[in-house]
């Protein structure tokens, strides 16, 4: 059985329909654990992909149980950000930001069109 091929993050940051959009959460979280770096400078990279694994967290969850996801996800996903800007996000969140609330929301619409 072949493995698949890790995504780049000219791959990632390509545009619209870009395979990091497409990904599920999963395999966002996987990815973001194995460029998972300490060293401050590189944090860019968990930046970068964490729009995406908020989006698909969202489009999982509303595809699992829209009646529950989406009141819920209207209220958290701005919640959540405003969290991180007040340090409350936990140690190893990225910090708050538009990106990922739009991600959470771009998410959500995507769960409810299926």
């Amino acid at each position: 059985m072949r493995c698949k091929r890790p995504a780049t993050v000219p791959e990632l940051a390509s545009g619209p329909g870009y395979p990091a959009g497409a990904m599920s959460h999963e395999e966002l979280a996987r990815l973001r654990e194995r460029t998972a770096v300490r060293n401050p400078r590189d944090r860019w990279l968990q930046e970068l992909l964490a729009p995406f694994e908020h989006q698909a967290f969202a489009r999982e969850w509303v595809r699992e149980d829209p009646l529950v996801a989406v009141p819920s996800l209207g209220v958290a996903i701005p919640a959540y950000q405003l969290a991180k800007l007040f340090g409350l996000g936990g140690k190893e969140a990225t910090p708050a930001s538009l990106d990922q609330m739009f991600g959470g929301y771009r998410g959500l619409v995507q769960g409810l069109r299926r």
